[in-house]
């Protein structure tokens, strides 16, 4: 950028090398590679402003050989985000150099922005020919594939930076995420290791390591590993929300809502500490404060059926609902009539106009695809019942208990104590006794 405001002003300096190394000298640029960059933010968005008021004069004469001035170019419509003219001007200074190593490499940059992946890895390997032992080069191909979900193809070029590099802590957590992805959990492990040695207050490298020990079932070791992040890093609100879902998962809902209370402190907008906060609530039988959770979810998530649809079931009582029930569920259906959640809810409100054989038909075309729908089978089951079906009846709930229903969503089967004694008394008893409901 520097470089074409001074070829443009007609004041660029004979020896532009000295030139550049006196202002790092003068900390006014910092030399990254064969490349030079601003250390200052200001004095970028600066020269910025005055490329922009000069956009529509000719920077480059028609008889213009430099490459560098292309190159330049090319990097300041990328440092503004327009990358099909920075490709544009890469492109030019590859036809007049092109043995330059940095325009292949800042032109597969631009490429990786707009995700012409292919295009880019083309680029890098370019780069890579011309200098084989650029790791910055061998690490954005390995980025990129692991983008286009190569991992194998990802992790020899991590491979390679590593034993060119082998000292920079992030390559190693960078080539262990693409292991996880592969599911390679130990080798995965082990370069979380070597990051965390090399650079031991890093909070996401243990963050990261924690969740490959929950991936492995080993949730002393994850929640070990998120513990020390957080001590690290006490301020940041995921990390929270990590442990929170472990605790969750490990059925520790005290433990699970401190958690996920601590990130909502942390940031009130966070949804997601929300919504697993409802479900802890919803384990310690605590329907009000749950019920609070999942509409604070729906109001930060309008979009959301799944939320939407626990706001209605967390507040259904002993006493079947009316009309208002069925229109709500209706509205949330319309939210997006497709997801599964809104199959669900077109089922449940079926059933509340006792249209009862429809209903566990619609129920039962979701679960042919989606098994593990505790809600489904919950309110299949209850439907059953409806029809004097108690062993069908008896199978779906016990199904839902199985799947993770949170025994207090159990409550509307006391419906049927005042429209089907006998199947209360047969179906719904023995559950609602079992878990104090």
């Amino acid at each position: 950028m520097l470089r074409v405001l001074l070829w443009h002003a007609g004041s660029l300096p004979k020896n532009y090398a000295h030139f550049l190394d006196y202002t790092v000298e003068r900390i006014f640029l910092r030399k990254i590679g064969g490349g030079y960059t601003f250390i200052h933010r200001q004095l970028l968005e600066y020269f910025a402003l005055q490329v922009s008021e000069i956009k529509h004069v000719r920077l480059v004469k028609p008889d213009a050989k430099d490459a560098t001035i292309y190159h330049n170019l090319g990097e300041i419509y990328a440092e503004f985000g327009d990358y099909d003219q920075a490709i544009v001007n890469y492109t030019r200074a590859t036809e007049l150099d092109p043995k330059e190593v940095s325009v292949y490499r800042d032109r597969g940059l631009a490429y990786a922005q707009r995700k012409e992946y292919q295009r880019a890895i083309a680029d890098y390997t370019s780069a890579i020919e011309l200098d084989p032992k650029n790791t910055w080069t061998y690490h954005q191909r390995g980025i990129v594939y692991h983008e286009l979900e190569e991992y194998e193809k990802a992790i020899a070029d991590l491979t390679q930076v590593i034993k060119l590099d082998p000292k920079r802590a992030f390559l190693y957590r960078d080539r262990a995420r693409v292991y996880r992805l592969n599911k390679e959990y130990e080798k995965a492990l082990t370069d979380y290791t070597k990051a965390t040695e090399l650079a031991p207050q890093t909070a996401e490298f243990y963050q990261e390591r924690g969740l490959v020990y929950a991936d492995l079932n080993e949730y002393e070791k994850a929640i070990a590993n998120l513990t020390r992040a957080i001590e690290l890093q006490p301020s940041r609100v995921k990390l929270y929300y990590s442990r929170g879902s472990i605790f969750l998962h490990l059925k520790a809902f005290e433990q699970a809502i401190a958690d996920f209370t601590c990130a909502i402190e942390l940031d009130a907008t966070y949804r997601g500490a929300y919504f697993q906060r409802g479900y802890a609530y919803l384990w310690l039988k605590k329907s009000k404060s749950a019920r609070a959770d999942f509409g604070q979810y729906a109001a930060l998530t309008p979009d959301s059926v799944r939320a939407a649809w626990m706001v209605i079931y967390s507040s259904l009582g002993k006493q079947r609902p009316g009309l208002e029930i069925i229109e709500a569920l209706e509205k949330v259906i319309g939210i997006a009539p497709q997801s599964g959640t809104a199959q669900i809810c077109q089922g449940v409100a079926l059933g509340l106009r006792s249209s009862y054989n429809n209903s566990i038909a619609q129920l039962e075309r979701l679960l042919q695809f989606v098994r593990s729908v505790e809600d489904a089978y919950f309110w299949k089951g209850l439907f059953h019942a409806y029809l004097g079906q108690e062993a069908e009846a008896t199978q779906a709930i016990m199904q839902a208990l199985e799947a993770g229903l949170p025994p207090v969503l159990l409550t509307p089967l006391c419906w049927l104590e005042q429209e089907r004694p006998e199947m209360y008394q047969a179906v719904a008893v023995p559950f609602l006794v079992q878990y104090s409901v």
